[in-house]
């Protein structure tokens, strides 16, 4: 998020994994450059078969949650899979 709470992207493990073992790369890149903005997202409002689906089809364990509002979307928080469906995990 920005300073004002607005949902930005989310960093993934594997966007990690070029950097993470470079002293020499870490100090260049900054999040901002490795977030993924195409990562699917769930909105406060939507029903709870769209969060199964968004699971199902990626297979993430966890899914951002956001608030549509005038300045951007607020992010909320996030929803996991585990938590939906704790037998399955």
């Amino acid at each position: 998020t920005d300073k004002n709470g607005i949902y930005q992207g989310v960093l993934q493990l594997s966007e990690l994994r070029d950097f993470i073992f470079s002293e020499e790369l870490n100090h260049l890149v900054i999040v901002a450059d490795l977030i993924s903005r195409e990562f699917p997202v769930l909105y406060r409002d939507e029903p709870l078969e769209r969060a199964l689906t968004i699971f199902r089809e990626h297979n993430y364990h966890a899914v951002p949650v956001l608030e549509a509002t005038e300045q951007g979307d607020f992010y909320v928080g996030l929803v996991f899979l585990k938590d939906l469906l704790p037998d399955l995990t």
